[in-house]
């Protein structure tokens, strides 16, 4: 540029400016020093918008125009020169201007390609932008929000309520934000440009996550484990180190975890537990303050001049309690120091190396900071509990999707996670008896489904779309990114749904004595009609219609009347309507690219084995499993040889 293009001559003080460079120095213009300058090294593209943006200048159209034309050469720019020249731009001012000077110059698709499909994409309410316009006014809060919490801030000088509320609240913080941003990971580039890539990269995942529930509302589950992986992705391929890619990917990926807890307190008046506190920070670890800082601009973009007092002031309170538990009293709720260590572990209980070793010290490590334990003695009492807890597969824990709290128990372990789903109207307990029967090391999770056992029941139709995006919601909560999913009955419908939704979540699928093809009119209405009567009868009424035909065993039968009656009404009718709707899915099944395990009892009343085999259907990753004695409940009257059929899928599962 002609402002570059001055030399001083130190003896005689004389500027030498053969360009122009002092007239545009005075004018606050950046002109390009020839009609080559772009394509000769297209990076000054990037380089001109920083420079304006720190400076203040305006860009000469005729330079403008120049740079449009050059952009296409950024792609053949070296990946590190745009990580480098992009890192410097995210750690100065005006970085959302930057970012729009960029698009309109037509030059972000060859850096930021992925950030294309944010434009134009509705989002609903409380949201006032698309997701593109979303995402710059995020940057452009974060840059505010991180000049009101810098050290040279006067509180003094806050113009409006809600910058007087954040300096505040989160000032006494200003000196801790600022050497935590300042730091850096790998030389010459700083954690603050790496906190502004996850915000801009933050929504990525929303337009392919992007879905419409039976009420017409637009949802977007799983964005932020999607949105990770995409900005690692983008992060690699622009050479950013291992950490950084890391310290993003973790920003990106519990972004949405300040928002529950805000959402929490402003609608129920719940604060934090000491729990979800200790596990928002093992989650996070480095990066929970800059998450924290995301969460504050995500929710201003959000809600621009909608934004009420009460919403910022509880999100402020949950900043503010979280950064008070990290630097004031860390070893009270974030980092207790460590009671046992591994090797005292195993030689208390009993155990072998492997991963329960590392789950029961997580696990006496988290009861440390919620106060259950204090001592090595309570220490190896709950480490004994938990064991037995894991043994049986009654690790229980919990989530709330929509409103609703989902419980889900575990029997911790390694290799590839293994879900089962339970049928209607029953829950996680009917996959007790086969658990001995499954390898010992493998990594089981049995939920209980919206409206079943311990779970809510909210009123309404409870579509088998709506709990498979549950069960993803879970998959999320525990970073599992693959799972093998096998379903009973109902619990099939759920997971014919999950790998028609989230089929690169998609391992392996299990239907146990379930099908693919839709109720016909007269099944739609026998349902319509029996979750009239739970309406108005109760769960007896399931009782009298469904259980003379669920088992054979009466040993069984007993068991299965307990869980009938446990099913809330709600719950009940809301799934008979469900299953009612649900779509045929013959044609998934038969195009399904992973190992896919029929499993039918002969003696099946409700659902004929013909049906649950799917006869017809011919795929080359199908495999059918006839028991020839076992009625509608295989797990509980044959567990070990349903069990073996299961163990046979996990292990094709890739």
């Amino acid at each position: 540029f002609t402002v570059n293009a001055l030399a001083l001559d130190l003896r005689t003080m004389a500027v030498h400016d053969p360009l122009g460079g002092l007239a545009d120095l005075r004018a606050g213009q950046l002109r390009a020093c020839s009609a080559t300058a772009f394509t000769d090294d297209p990076l000054r593209i990037i380089r001109g918008v920083r420079q304006a943006a720190a400076y203040g200048f305006q860009i000469h159209p005729e330079t403008r125009n120049a740079m449009k034309q050059a952009n296409p050469g950024l792609r053949e720019v070296s990946p590190e020169r745009l990580r480098d020249e992009l890192a410097r731009m995210l750690a100065g001012l005006h970085q959302a201007a930057c970012l729009q000077a960029l698009d309109r110059l037509g030059a972000l698709d060859a850096i930021l390609p992925e950030l294309e499909g944010l434009k134009g994409m509705e989002q609903p309410a409380p949201h006032v932008h698309d997701g593109w316009q979303h995402t710059v006014a995020t940057l452009a809060h974060l840059e505010g929000i991180l000049s009101i919490l810098s050290p040279g801030f006067d509180p003094e000088t806050a113009n409006d309520l809600f910058t007087g509320m954040l300096a505040q609240r989160l000032g006494r913080y200003r000196l801790q934000l600022a050497a935590h941003l300042d730091e850096s990971l790998v030389p010459g580039r700083s954690v603050r440009s790496l906190l502004s890539l996850a915000a801009i990269y933050h929504d990525i995942a929303k337009p392919p996550s992007r879905s419409v529930d039976e009420s017409g509302r637009l949802r977007f589950l799983g964005h932020d484990e999607q949105g990770s992986i995409i900005a690692a992705a983008r992060l690699r391929a622009l050479q950013f180190s291992g950490p950084e890619v890391e310290r993003v990917e973790t920003i990106i990926r519990n972004h949405m975890r300040v928002h529950f807890h805000v959402n929490r307190l402003a609608r129920e008046g719940k604060p934090p537990t000491r729990r979800g506190l200790y596990r928002f920070f093992r989650d996070t670890g480095q990066a929970g303050v800059e998450t924290i800082l995301l969460s504050l601009a995500d929710l201003r973009a959000t809600y621009e001049e909608t934004l009420t007092q009460e919403t910022w002031a509880a999100c402020l309170d949950i900043c503010r309690l979280f950064l008070e538990n990290l630097w004031e009293k860390p070893k009270e709720a974030v980092a207790p120091p460590a009671i046992l260590d591994g090797e005292g572990l195993m030689k208390a209980l009993g155990l072998s190396p492997g991963p329960r070793v590392g789950f029961l010290l997580e696990n006496i490590r988290e009861a440390q900071a919620t106060g259950k334990v204090r001592s090595r003695r309570e220490a190896l009492a709950h480490g004994r509990a938990t064991l037995r807890r894991i043994e049986s597969g009654q690790v229980r824990e919990s989530i709330l999707v929509d409103g609703a709290r989902l419980y889900f128990f575990q029997r911790p372990g390694s290799g590839m996670p293994l879900v089962l789903l339970h049928g209607f109207p029953l829950d996680h307990c009917i996959w007790q008896p086969l658990l001995p029967f499954l390898p010992a090391g493998a990594w089981l999770l049995t939920p209980d489904l919206r409206g079943h056992g311990l779970s809510d029941s909210p009123p309404g139709m409870y579509t088998m779309a709506s709990m498979a995006d549950d069960l993803a919601a879970i998959l999320g909560y525990l970073r599992i990114r693959r799972a093998v999913v096998v379903g009973h009955s109902m619990g099939g419908y759920v997971a014919l749904a999950f790998a028609q939704a989230h089929t690169g979540l998609l391992a392996g699928l299990g239907l146990v004595a379930s099908r693919a093809t839709a109720d016909s009119a007269e099944q739609r209405l026998t349902r319509q009609q029996l979750a009239e009567r739970v309406q108005s009868e109760g769960v007896q009424a399931l009782v009298d219609a469904m259980l003379h035909k669920m088992t054979a065993s009466s040993k069984a039968a007993g068991r299965v009347r307990e869980l009938f009656l446990k099913t809330q009404p709600a719950g009940a009718a809301g799934s008979l309507l469900g299953m009612a709707g649900r779509p045929d899915t013959s044609s998934l099944v038969a195009s399904l690219p992973v190992p896919v395990m029929l499993l039918a009892g002969s003696r099946d009343l409700l659902i004929p084995p013909e049906q649950a085999l799917c006869k017809g259907i011919e795929s080359g990753t199908l495999r059918r499993v006839e028991l020839p004695e076992a009625g509608h409940l295989p797990m509980m009257e044959f567990p070990a040889e349903t069990a073996g059929a299961i163990a046979r899928l996990l292990r094709e599962a890739k």
